[in-house]
Formats: structure tokens, sequence, C-alpha cells
């Protein structure tokens, strides 16, 4: 995957504005057939979706586009470093395929992440995010660009445990340091 990136900071650099591009490369080996045991009935259903497509099933190795724009509001002061205050992130994005003109998206995702001191070093942050996946070609989307839910977000389960087309998450992480310095 490559990903060019550049930001401008705007409002006194409260407000980080992002346009982006990529390209990424996929390869998928050792799709199991609709009826292989072991899938849930999502995963069944999905993989049925798949190999009866009116552009027929996908090929193992798919290359596309991503262009999109990122924005991010701080309400927090930079002057202060307050540990109180939002940061509001708001990022659209469509994928072009290159091998195969039949898959093109788009994905919002939207999140916000707020921080509340208690006592000392001690803190509360709470964290908000969606994400939302359209289908804009003639194929559906690969399971393998949905949003997933997995061990990267959520400790103790395997990695890319869930897979949709839309993510809904949120937490509270209760920070307090382990030594003081």
């Amino acid at each position: 995957q490559i990903r060019l990136r550049t930001g401008q900071h705007l409002l006194g650099q409260r407000l980080l504005v992002q346009p982006h591009l990529g390209l990424s490369a996929h390869r998928v080996d050792r799709v199991p057939a609709p009826s292989a045991p072991g899938l849930d009935a999502s995963s069944q259903t999905h993989l049925q979706q798949l190999s009866s497509d009116p552009v027929g099933p996908l090929e193992s190795g798919h290359t596309g586009i991503r262009v999109g724009v990122d924005v991010q509001y701080d309400t927090r002061p930079q002057e202060s470093r307050a540990p109180r205050g939002l940061r509001l992130e708001a990022g659209w994005v469509r994928y072009i395929g290159v091998t195969s003109s039949f898959i093109r998206f788009d994905q919002l995702h939207l999140s916000t992440t707020g921080q509340v001191p208690l006592c000392g070093a001690h803190h509360l942050v709470g964290r908000l995010s969606l994400t939302h996946t359209v289908a804009r070609g003639q194929a559906s989307v690969p399971y393998f660009l949905r949003p997933t839910l997995g061990g990267a977000r959520v400790p103790g389960w395997a990695r890319h445990r869930f897979v949709d087309s839309d993510r809904l998450l949120s937490s509270v992480l209760y920070r307090f340091p382990i030594a003081q310095p």
C-alpha cells in the first residue's frame, strides 16, 4: 500500500484538512467455498453473493486507487496543553478498482475522542467511531476492503473477527500512571 497525504492547519491550529491519494494491492488466497464448515451465516451469505455476482467472482489479486479527504478539529487550546476537550474527525474515501472497473465504493468515517481529568494524572478517555460503506459499482464491496472489528481494536479477539459494511465502536478508558517519574 502506498499513500500520499498532505495537510494544512487552519483556524489557529485547531482545524487540519488532509487530502490524500493511495494505491493498494491485495492478494487473497484460499477463499473457502460458501458451503465450507465453520463459517457463520453472514460469511456464507457474503461468499454466495460474491460467487453469484453479475460480474462473476473476484480474482485473487486486486489493485485499487483510494482518493479522499480527512478533517480534524480539536477543541483543546494549543498553548495550554489542557487535558479536557474533544477532537472531532471526519473522513471520506472513494475506492476505484484499477484491475476491475466493477468495484467502486465510498467510505465515510466519523469519530470523536474526549478526555476528562479526574485527579492528578488520572483521566477518563472516551471514543465514539462510525464507519459506513456504500457500494457505487456493479459488484459488492469485497470482504477484505470492508471495515473490520477484531484484536487490533478489541484486545483478546482474533484479528479481523467481524467484517461488515458498517462499524460502530465506543470505548471508555481509565488512564493512570503506574509509576511517578
